[in-house]
């Protein structure tokens, strides 16, 4: 897999966390008590996702702490950025970049 992204917020970034108003705790926290829509992360991905420039965000991982995750925006992708993988199964390669 490759990825070539232009404009990534990272949320693992403490100052980028204090910038936004946010936190670890925040961003990994428990949100199943919302209604859908209106976690302060799904706010949080929304506002990313309306940012101008922005393709994507790579954040803390819930489930799993010490690794991250990395959030794309495919219809935002910039002039250059792509997306490439493969499926394990078919094996068929996947390209997504900007039109």
């Amino acid at each position: 897999m490759s990825v070539w992204l232009k404009s990534v917020v990272d949320l693992t970034v403490t100052s980028q966390q204090t910038l936004l108003e946010t936190s670890v705790q925040e961003l990994t926290g428990n949100w199943d008590t919302y209604a859908p829509g209106e976690a302060p992360t799904q706010r949080l991905g929304s506002a990313l996702f309306g940012t101008k420039n922005i393709e994507g965000f790579l954040a803390i991982s819930a489930k799993v702490p010490r690794c991250k995750t990395l959030i794309v925006f495919p219809q935002k992708l910039r002039k250059g950025s792509e997306l490439v993988f493969q499926d394990l199964i078919t094996r068929k390669i996947h390209r997504i970049a900007s039109p």
